[in-house]
């Protein structure tokens, strides 16, 4: 894994060959997963560090897509003064002490970032290429590439989020719960 350089400037930003890796809030990053999930109305782009409900560390791409377009197979370049990307927002993710709750900082302007994701596959895998800094005082940055696994389901041309199983109930649940229909 080769560190990442910090800049704001997307023009000097340099995508590194190794693992995705860098520094969110001056600690050393590196990912144990990468997700790319469907949300209402977006695709949100998940680094994660650390096991658990919330990481320890990790930055949530959050991209705004027009139409039925997915993100695989697309390419961003987004420089701070840019306002209305497609990138809605980059959101910072760390804890201070494992004992507490994750902290977040949303940024909707002020980053530098070049995405490049590849082309999703039948067993529903992307791969992709990522430079991010942001505009904190820690000059957070992570660079890099990974393969994400996806929420999705029905191979690469459909991106609608995993069905929920459904669970079966006793009567004897329903009743109590009053869950019954």
């Amino acid at each position: 894994m080769t560190p990442p350089v910090y800049t704001l400037d997307v023009s000097q930003a340099k995508f590194t060959e190794g693992k995705v890796n860098g520094s969110i809030t001056g600690t050393n990053f590196v990912p144990d997963s990468v997700r790319l999930e469907k949300l209402a109305g977006a695709y949100m782009l998940d680094f994660r560090q650390g096991a658990g409900a919330t990481p320890d560390r990790g930055l949530r791409v959050y991209l705004r897509l027009t139409g039925t377009n997915t993100p695989a197979g697309q390419s961003w370049t987004v420089s701070p003064e840019m306002k209305g990307t497609p990138v809605s927002q980059v959101v910072k993710v760390w804890k201070t002490d494992p004992k507490f709750a994750a902290q977040q900082k949303s940024f909707t302007t002020g980053f530098a970032l070049k995405l490049e994701l590849g082309q999703m596959t039948e067993s529903n895998t992307v791969s992709g290429k990522i430079f991010a800094a942001l505009p904190d005082k820690e000059q957070s940055v992570i660079a890099g590439v990974f393969h994400t696994t996806t929420t999705t389901n029905g191979g690469p041309n459909a991106m609608q989020p995993a069905q929920t199983p459904q669970v079966q109930m006793s009567p004897e649940f329903q009743k109590r719960y009053g869950t019954q229909r």
